[in-house]
Parts: C-alpha cells; structure tokens; sequence
C-alpha cells in the first residue's frame, strides 16, 4: 500500500498521465489481492472454489469402469491408458 501511495511522487514528470498510471496500477493491486483471497480458501461453497464433488465422482466412475473390464476380461494396458486419460465432465 505504501508503494500505491508512494507512486504520484516518483510519477510527477509525467503530468496528466500520472493519474492514470497510478490509477492502473492500484486497480492492478486490487484485483491481486482479491485473486489471492479466493486462492486462499480453495475449498468451500463458493462459485470459483474446487468441486471435490465432481473430482470425487470422477474416480469412482474411472474405478467402476476398470473394475468392470477386469470383470469382462478385456482389460489391457492400452485401455487402462485411454480410462486414465479421458477429461472430467
């Protein structure tokens, strides 16, 4: 915060422009710092945190596909590679 406050007096040789650059950079700092609150608690309820849920979901989905070719028979590495790689939906 010190450093915002501190930029029109390093910034003065620019005149009119000095305002918008310390503009630009305090809301450049605004929005970091609201970044790295939401990166904070990654976890929760919130519409940007991680869904464990649907990750959680994912793999029981990918074990009960191996499970089900272990079953059949027709397991091999090849598939077992195209199971792990598939994206979560």
């Amino acid at each position: 915060m010190i450093f915002v406050f501190s930029l029109p007096l390093a910034l003065n040789d620019f005149g009119v422009a000095t305002g918008l650059i310390c503009g630009t950079v305090g809301a450049s700092f605004l929005g970091l710092y609201s970044v790295s609150k939401q990166m904070e608690l990654p976890f929760g309820n919130d519409p940007f945190d991680v869904d464990l849920d649907k990750h959680f979901r994912h793999c029981v989905a990918e074990i009960e596909k191996i499970q089900e070719y272990c079953k059949l028979g027709i397991f091999t590495e090849s598939r077992l590679t195209e199971i792990v790689r598939s994206p979560i939906d």
